[in-house]
């Protein structure tokens, strides 16, 4: 798998639980 590609997702992947725990 590609670094680039992995840190971008692990980065979306993580605002996503950031906006989750926000909106809690």
């Amino acid at each position: 798998m590609n670094v680039e590609k992995a840190k971008e997702k692990a980065q979306i992947n993580n605002l996503s639980k950031f906006s989750d725990n926000q909106i809690h």
